[in-house]
């Protein structure tokens, strides 16, 4: 899986509302079509 620097930005983001108790989803799973 490639990362970018806005993927990582979002991913830092999600963890930080799951900090605050929300329920996140990051990058969704896909079958790879």
């Amino acid at each position: 899986m490639a990362l970018c620097v806005a993927r990582l930005q979002s991913w830092a983001d999600a963890l930080d509302r799951l900090d605050d108790g929300e329920d996140v989803a990051w990058m969704e799973m896909s079958s790879g079509q």
